[in-house]
């Protein structure tokens, strides 16, 4: 990647600060670490030392958001036990088996793949010793109104997708 596309890609307020520190070039680790973040679909767990020699795990989520609507969720926690992917997919899934709106993606989803519908696709991911789960909304679909279709259809009788799917 070149230093130009990399430039052209960081966000408005980097772009601002670089201009604003008179910095003339971006260096090669800079491009190398921008490539990692801007290309990959996976978290970074980074690990640093602290002034008081003490070690500090972050986990670090890049989100490229420009969207036109919709809430994407990115959810951290610590398991009470190891637990594989596999076993976190597993349990997602029977969870929300019975759940028509509810999907469980592979890929980590974004707000476009949702837009216009009432799902929410869910991912998970385990990075170090976190779980990472990130979902996806169209909060003006799923939102209120999507809510009030879906309560007014198992209210009165009708299958919980009609009008909805």
């Amino acid at each position: 990647m070149s230093a130009q596309t990399t430039f052209e890609r960081l966000a408005p307020f980097i772009q601002d600060y670089i201009y604003q520190n008179n910095w003339t070039e971006i260096r090669g680790i800079q491009i190398a670490a921008c490539d990692v973040i801007f290309n990959t679909e996976c978290n970074l767990l980074l690990s640093s030392g602290t002034a008081s020699g003490k070690s500090v795990d972050v986990v670090f989520t890049p989100h490229l958001t420009p969207m036109d609507r919709g809430i994407l969720s990115t959810i951290y926690s610590k398991p009470v036990r190891e637990a594989t992917r596999d076993e976190l997919w597993e349990t997602l899934h029977s969870f929300y088996k019975n759940e028509p709106f509810v999907k469980i993606v592979e890929h980590l989803p974004a707000t476009k793949d949702v837009s216009g519908t009432n799902f929410v696709h869910i991912a998970v991911r385990n990075v170090g010793n976190r779980i990472i789960t990130v979902s996806a909304v169209d909060n003006l679909i799923k939102g209120a109104s999507g809510a009030a279709i879906q309560n007014f259809n198992l209210m009165y009788g009708y299958p919980e997708t009609t009008a909805l799917i």
